[in-house]
């Protein structure tokens, strides 16, 4: 899978132009990166070209960091680069809440990735850097009541998006209000995700009475539980980092290294969580076009490292990368595993990009997954720039076996 170097739409010309480039080290201050929202797009290749052919490390925020609107891929699957920028909303799970930092100011959040992988010496080397990120954010979310309950007469009936963000969710218990308990305060984490939409199924198990969802293989490793019926949907891979904390001005950054054959998350604590998003109802479902159904989050526990996929098939499969806002773990020591065993995920979802869809995604829109799931378009969609919203929810739906619509 050869890879040339992929830029936005429109950057073409700028190859064409030359200037030199300052030092790294010397550009904390500089004036050149006071605005790093893509309208500056003078010297971009040459600026870019001369960070990828410089040794992946952690520093300050550069040139390249800056300039970077689009994924940049070089190489092939056995030895290349991905570089690409994180902004605000641009892709995010279904249900996720995508919320405004409390400043109600992007103009300086950006985060960058930078991977550099080496098959022969079996490494998936990251440097991340994030810059203007909140410090500790606060999150408070309005419950949306039990999707199953549509009567508005009835107590904790179900509230629809925009007037609620949080639906309570047995297989993805992610509290509503963060951080859950205050003393911990609140912290980043970046997620490495594998869509492997269309190359693997996980079995779900329904309630042959009632058909609700009661779990999957990775709950029941043994079979379907008594009363259930098999149904296979696709699961994506997610992998994670150890938590960001960052510092006074919300700068952070860090670089490790994991296996190419077995990729893990950060630490090497463990490979990937795998998630899904699915009916809850099989009633609430259309199987020949899943949007028009409920679609909800399932997550399953992390997996245990020996079972990390390769970075190779990681790739193949489409890669979106998500930084999500988490509670802190001050009771975790610098570099432990501080990772969530109960939810995994907090379903806030801040700056991200998805480099499967071809240019990734300019700040502004958002990557569909659903229309991911179906094969369709279109691939993004407008949405605000900095104001807070729900990806693309699906909470509940008619429940069309029983003739509503």
């Amino acid at each position: 899978m050869d890879r040339r170097l992929c830029l936005a739409i429109g950057l073409f010309f700028a190859a064409c132009q030359t200037e030199a480039t300052i030092p790294e080290d010397e550009l904390s201050q500089d004036s050149r990166l006071k605005k790093c929202d893509g309208s500056d797009k003078s010297n971009y290749l040459p600026i870019i070209n001369a960070y990828l052919n410089s040794p992946a490390r952690v520093g300050n925020w550069n040139q390249a960091d800056c300039k970077v609107l689009a994924p940049i891929w070089t190489g092939n699957d056995d030895k290349g680069q991905l570089f690409l920028p994180l902004w605000r909303g641009t892709a995010a799970a279904i249900e996720d809440w995508v919320p405004a930092p409390p400043s109600g100011n992007c103009e300086n959040l950006k985060g960058t990735v930078r991977i550099d992988w080496d098959k022969s010496k079996n490494e998936v080397h990251y440097v991340v850097k994030l810059r203007g990120t909140p410090r500790n954010p606060q999150i408070t979310r309005i419950n949306g009541g039990d999707p199953e309950i549509l009567d508005q007469n009835q107590p904790n009936h179900y509230i629809a998006p925009p007037a609620a963000n949080w639906w309570y969710n047995k297989f993805h218990k992610s509290p509503k209000d963060f951080p859950e308990h205050p003393s911990n305060g609140t912290a980043y984490r970046l997620w490495t995700i594998s869509t492997t939409y269309g190359s693997s199924s996980t079995s779900f198990y329904y309630s042959g009475s009632n058909l609700q969802l009661q779990g999957s293989s990775f709950d029941f490793p043994a079979g379907p539980p008594p009363g259930t019926f098999t149904v296979p949907f696709p699961t994506v891979s997610i992998v994670s980092s150890l938590l960001f904390y960052p510092d006074e001005n919300g700068n952070a950054s860090r670089e490790w290294t994991v296996p190419y054959d077995k990729v893990t998350g950060e630490g090497g604590y463990w490979s990937y969580a795998p998630v899904g998003f699915l009916p809850h109802n099989l009633c609430r479902a259309v199987a020949t076009q899943p949007v028009l159904g409920q679609l909800r989050p399932y997550v399953a526990p992390f997996r245990p490292a020996a079972e990390g996929l390769s970075w190779n098939a990681m790739m193949r499969a489409g890669l979106f990368f998500d930084l999500t806002i988490e509670e802190g773990r001050p009771d975790v020591p610098l570099g432990g595993d501080d990772n969530n065993f109960t939810y995994v995920y907090s379903g806030l979802a801040f700056l991200n990009n998805a480099p499967l869809m071809q240019g990734g995604v300019p700040w502004g829109y958002h990557g569909s997954l659903p229309a991911i799931i179906q094969n369709v378009g279109p691939g993004i969609q407008p949405v605000p720039k900095c104001g807070g919203f729900v990806s693309h929810p699906h909470v509940t739906a008619p429940l069309y076996c029983q003739g509503q619509h």
